[in-house]
């Protein structure tokens, strides 16, 4: 349909008014008929009719009293899903520790080296068979089950909470699935490094062992392995509509998690009873995992409350140890910045998110999948990375594996070295952080954390003459 005053072609919008609170309502049209009204985007209603402003008022929502705002329909404001992205931790029997605070605590030892492999499984024997004789916390071993026990509804999430108060617990109860997670694919690996490495020589990439020995060294890299037939749970359990969190909402506007399949019941919404719907795909993937010690250092360079700390960097359970006490998953939400607690969560985190950017921008360039259809996994713990394919036809063609097979050296030189410069440089550096959408940012559907928690700084280290900040890059030379 042509515009009668113009004769420019006419697209249909379809708005709708939304608000923060889940609610939505059709736009109605009542002084005139449609056809004489004309949309324009910086018009404060819209629509206008006759050359003058409509003068549609914003309804109030019926369930939270407030105005509610003119949105477009296909818009992401007018929905946004929540969902959870976990490792299928089913198969693995490990797992049913974490139904007691004794097994929680055994899998952090055994990642910090406080128990052999032997005593682990006499342990764990010891453990099970008292469960057995006992009524323990009903909990599932599956990750999503886990990761869904203790939504809340009411304007938090706590995510893989035990039935307790004992925040110590909760935050040990999240390690302790984060771990599994880790290993579940750690033992997935169907390439290793030395195969990597060796085939680069074969395929006359490099000469010499020692030149991708040395670019991991600078990158911080312990190992990178390849991973397949690992099954990832992604879980949409509500949404919200108009804001992605509770930061930017007005103070007299309502925030609320809408549960997925029954929005309309309020009890049960209010109760805490979650419905949910997942979808379960293998796939494959790179794992890489970082040098405990370089974090150590980069962080006594940067980090006001490690400057003056002393951890013996040469002593792996010692490093395992700081790693398994100091960062704190817990207090990571999705959809919002990190707010520091003192135990370097921040720093950890956004040090292995911006790594992970920029490797996926790479994998981008090298594997045949579109970056957005990569997606990550931070265990801050670890510390590691799993960036893995988001799609079926990535697995079944074994993008990322053969990537890793043919060309591993120019992977990581790529990564290394054309991040290191913006292309809205200076100012991407000076006044957005080093992040922005010429250099960090990716597809919400790829970021695990909304394109939060991001800087090249940390990476290639940074001097403002002005602000006096002055970052040691952990890629800096």
């Amino acid at each position: 349909m042509d515009c009668d005053i113009c004769k420019e072609h006419m697209k249909q919008y379809n708005r709708i008014w939304a608000c923060s609170c889940g609610n939505f309502l059709p736009i109605k049209i009542a002084e005139d008929k449609v056809e004489n009204y004309r949309y324009f985007p910086k018009n404060k209603n819209g629509f206008v009719i006759n050359g003058k402003e409509s003068m549609l008022k914003a309804p109030k929502c019926k369930d939270c009293n407030n105005l509610m705002k003119m949105i477009n329909a296909t818009d992401n404001a007018s929905f946004y899903p929540r969902i959870i992205k976990s490792v299928n931790l089913i198969k693995n029997r490990d797992a049913e520790l974490c139904k007691s605070k004794e097994g929680i605590e055994l899998i952090l030892k055994r990642k910090i080296g406080d128990v052999s492999k032997d005593e682990f499984e006499e342990k764990r024997t010891s453990i099970m068979t008292m469960a057995k004789d006992k009524q323990k916390i009903e909990m599932s071993v599956s990750g999503f089950d886990a990761l869904l026990k203790n939504i809340k509804m009411n304007n938090k999430e706590e995510i893989f909470a035990l039935q307790t108060d004992d925040e110590s617990l909760v935050k040990n109860e999240t390690i302790a699935y984060k771990l599994l997670e880790y290993e579940t694919i750690k033992n997935n690996t169907i390439l290793k490094l030395d195969n990597a490495i060796e085939n680069s020589i074969k395929y006359e990439q490099t000469k010499k062992y020692a030149e991708i020995e040395d670019l991991l060294e600078s990158m911080g890299i312990k190992d990178i392995s390849s991973i397949s037939n690992i099954e990832i749970i992604n879980t949409a359990y509500g949404y919200t509509r108009v804001y992605q969190s509770e930061e930017n909402v007005l103070p007299n506007e309502k925030f609320e998690i809408r549960s997925l399949i029954n929005s309309s019941s309020r009890e049960r919404y209010e109760s805490g009873t979650i419905d949910f719907l997942n979808t379960r795909d293998k796939t494959e993937g790179i794992l890489i995992e970082l040098d405990k010690a370089k974090i150590i250092k980069f962080l006594q360079k940067n980090n006001e409350i490690m400057k003056n700390s002393r951890i013996q960097i040469d002593n792996e359970r010692e490093l395992n140890k700081w790693f398994i006490e100091h960062p704190n998953p817990t207090i990571i939400n999705k959809y919002s910045e990190i707010q520091e607690d003192g135990s370097c969560t921040k720093d950890v985190y956004t040090l292995l998110h911006t790594i992970s950017h920029m490797f996926i921008n790479v994998f981008g360039e090298n594997c045949g999948l579109d970056k957005n259809s990569l997606g990550e996994m931070i265990f801050i713990n670890v510390p590691a990375i799993f960036i893995y394919s988001q799609t079926i036809q990535g697995h079944v063609l074994g993008a990322l594996t053969d990537m890793f097979k043919r060309n591993l050296l120019n992977v990581l030189k790529d990564t290394y070295e054309n991040n290191k410069v913006c292309i809205f440089d200076p100012i991407c550096m000076d006044t957005s952080n080093g992040r922005c959408v010429g250099c960090s940012y990716l597809d919400e559907v790829t970021c695990e954390h909304f394109n939060l928690d991001l800087t090249r700084k940390f990476l290639y280290g940074y001097e403002n003459k002005d602000t006096k900040e002055n970052v040691k890059g952990f890629w800096e030379e």
